[in-house]
């Protein structure tokens, strides 16, 4: 968890970020995946994805990503991100410049935080491999020769 104080807006954010799953090949499943983790719609929530290469960072709130998320998509239609990034930023306005009600409000925002998107988080991991189906016994067309040695079909050099 990352906790960022900005002055010059007066806000306070608190990200989390996470792998994008490898096994989903487009923007919609990758966000659709994260989006199921996150049971609320809070209107201080966003997403922001991270792309690969040179591509910038592209961001929006969770809402939005909810009923298009495809909305999220950056320049490039083939590209698919890599890592995601979930924040909560709230406006703390004429409350950011008191000394004692700035620690509040951030007390209280990082445990909301916490609550809201922490708790549900799950880091991506691969599914295990797929058993390879192992036949018992063989047909009876697919012995080898050594095998029909071994059963005395064919007689062995002395």
């Amino acid at each position: 968890m990352d906790v960022t104080i900005d002055l010059a807006r007066r806000t306070v954010a608190v990200s989390m970020s996470l792998k994008a799953p490898g096994d989903k090949k487009s923007t919609k499943a990758r966000v659709n995946w994260l989006l199921r983790m996150l049971p609320e719609d809070d209107e201080r929530l966003l997403l922001r994805a991270h792309w690969p290469g040179r591509g910038a960072p592209t961001t929006k709130d969770i809402k939005t990503l909810r009923e298009d998320p495809c909305a999220i998509q950056n320049d490039n239609p083939a590209a698919t991100p890599h890592a995601f990034e979930v924040l909560l930023v709230e406006n703390l306005g004429k409350r950011f410049s008191g000394r004692r009600t700035f620690i509040e409000d951030v007390e209280r925002i990082v445990p909301s935080f916490y609550d809201l998107v922490g708790t549900n988080q799950k880091a991506w991991q691969a599914p295990p491999p797929k058993p390879v189906k192992v036949r018992s016994e063989p047909d009876p067309g697919e012995l080898e020769h050594d095998d029909l040695e071994d059963a005395g079909a064919i007689p062995q050099d002395e």
